[in-house]
């Protein structure tokens, strides 16, 4: 359940898919280079990412976040250039309709040398996971605003209860974490699962990794509340 691979079927997805991107007056020939460009404040340096090395650009993406070279407002959020580069990507009718074929599947960007935009063995923000989740939603329900503030404010309280904690070894994991998407829902005043779980996948599961609670007994309790 998920999707961890952005080859083949899903090469649509990685950042570096061909496709142009006009950013500041600037003709880029893929969302990674516009990205990596859209920091700086210099149009030199913007105009450089043209032409860098893809080793050249993991660095800017994932390290330079901050810095005198650094737009303030870029330092400030990231996710909301990320966001604006992938609106533009993703307003080419194709690419819509592919997005929006994922269904709800969590989007995990699973790279080696990613800790901001992707996850490596359990470590990493995933930015670019939720924020494609999000333009997908968007695409979907045309709720930009609200889906703005839910994942990029990262304002979702995930914590369990105490009394779902209490509750924990006597009910069992599957419907613990059944439980808890629950209440995850009631205290947000969400009333779709299928919107918020796949947005903030990452997250819950690093939650449930310290109620000591398995990944594939949560995937398998999510599975079964898509139904």
């Amino acid at each position: 359940m998920g999707i961890f691979n952005f080859h083949r079927h899903y090469d649509f997805l990685a950042m570096d898919y061909p496709i142009d991107i006009k950013v500041d007056g600037i003709v880029y020939p893929n969302a990674e280079r516009a990205y990596a460009a859209i920091r700086f404040k210099d149009k030199r340096y913007k105009e450089r990412c043209l032409v860098n090395s893809k080793k050249e650009l993991n660095y800017m993406i994932n390290i330079m976040t901050s810095g005198p070279l650094i737009r303030e407002e870029f330092a400030g959020n990231p996710s909301i250039d990320l966001l604006k580069i992938l609106r533009i990507k993703f307003n080419n009718e194709t690419l819509k309709r592919k997005l929006l074929e994922t269904g709800n599947e969590p989007i995990i960007n699973v790279c080696k040398g990613q800790r901001l935009m992707g996850v490596y063995r359990g470590n990493g923000e995933n930015l670019l996971g939720a924020s494609l989740c999000l333009i997908r939603n968007e695409l979907r329900y045309d709720n930009t605003e609200e889906w703005g503030v839910l994942v990029m404010d990262n304002s979702l309280n995930l914590e369990p209860s105490n009394e779902l904690l209490e509750l924990r070894d006597e009910i069992g994991e599957q419907l613990f974490c059944e439980f808890y998407i629950n209440e995850i829902l009631s205290k947000n005043n969400k009333n779709d699962v299928k919107f918020l779980l796949p947005i903030m996948y990452v997250n819950v599961l690093q939650v449930l990794e310290s109620c000591h609670v398995n990944k594939t007994i949560f995937d398998s309790a999510l599975e079964t509340l898509l139904v």
